[in-house]
């Protein structure tokens, strides 16, 4: 490890002999091992020449410190994650490819872990102020593209995309599953899904709010777009709400309307416990029915394009 300008040849011993702060960069070339990054440091690549394979069923990082920055560089992984982020705060993912295209695919491209279903609210694993941006996700298997697990307190103050700054999203299954991430933006990204929901936005152990979901082109060959899911999966009596929720200026097209049951666009649900939700300026591409209420609360949708769809069903959008 080092200052700019120092190229490590093994990236893991770069990060065991880096101090907080350093740029450990890495040349083109194959970098056969599974990195742990334990302390702040930038990794920084030279493009898509510089690739990181970890060994079978393994992680290419595993990111648990804080201010830490991935940046520039190809990862390709099968069974495990391409990268693992627990508990770290301030990470900067950028310019990334993650690949798992193999024959064994299982496991997201990034998977930010959390709390866990069945452990409660006492043991937080939460990582705040995540960016993930100019980067290319593909899985070919059913799986997540980016997966944020379940968590108390939540995840607060993501970004992922941004103006200039959006990511390719392209995976068998859902591309992008975020639990728990409270006070984020998801924006300008392409979204691309084959099997089940594109996107799926939910509470689980927390409540969440203040959720920006703007600009993105979201395509799906299977079910629906976009689910917006309060308290999503549990039975325990705890009930965790959505609040505060900005659908605007997105293109949504693919959603399967000649499935049994039929899909639409986007989800909302359920009960009362989203609300305050915006569906603004988006383009829609297809028949069918756009949007569903499962709640009582009024979603508002306005200055939408609805082409040949068919808006919402109920009374509750207005």
């Amino acid at each position: 490890g080092g200052g700019p300008g120092h190229t490590d040849t093994h990236a893991e011993a770069a990060v065991v002999a880096a101090v907080v702060g350093d740029t450990s960069s890495l040349a083109a070339g194959t970098y056969a091992e599974s990195v742990a990054v334990n302390k702040g440091v930038i990794i920084l690549g030279v493009g898509a020449t510089t690739i990181v394979a970890p060994p079978s069923g393994s992680p290419g990082f595993v990111v648990t410190a804080n201010n830490v920055t991935i940046r520039d560089l190809k990862v390709i992984a099968d069974s495990a994650e391409g990268i693992g982020i627990k508990a770290a705060d301030d990470v900067t993912l950028s310019g990334l490819v993650i690949d798992k295209t193999g024959p064994d695919n299982g496991g997201p491209g990034i998977f930010i872990f959390g709390t866990g279903q069945g452990s409660g609210a006492s043991t937080s694993a939460s990582s705040h102020r995540l960016t993930i941006q100019k980067s290319t996700i593909t899985v070919a298997g059913v799986n997540n593209g980016i997966y944020a697990s379940d968590t108390f307190p939540a995840h607060t103050g993501w970004l992922i995309g941004g103006l200039g700054n959006g990511n390719t999203i392209t995976t068998g299954g859902t591309p992008l599953e975020l639990h728990d991430v409270t006070a984020s933006t998801v924006s300008y990204n392409t979204i691309t899904g084959a099997a089940g929901t594109d996107v799926i936005w939910c509470s689980a152990l927390s409540n969440i709010q203040n959720i920006f979901f703007t600009n993105n082109i979201v395509s799906t060959a299977s079910a629906r777009n976009l689910k917006i899911v309060p308290d999503w999966g549990y039975v325990d009596g705890t009930v965790t709400t959505m609040d505060t929720v900005s659908i605007t200026g997105n293109t949504f097209s693919g959603w399967n309307t000649a499935g049994d049951p039929a899909y639409e666009s986007i989800q909302v649900g359920a009960a009362d416990q989203a609300t305050n939700v915006s569906i603004t300026g988006n383009k829609f591409s297809g028949p069918g029915l756009v949007i569903h209420n499962e709640g009582t609360t009024v979603v508002t949708a306005t200055h939408n394009w609805w082409g040949s769809a068919t808006p919402a069903w109920g009374s509750t959008v207005a």
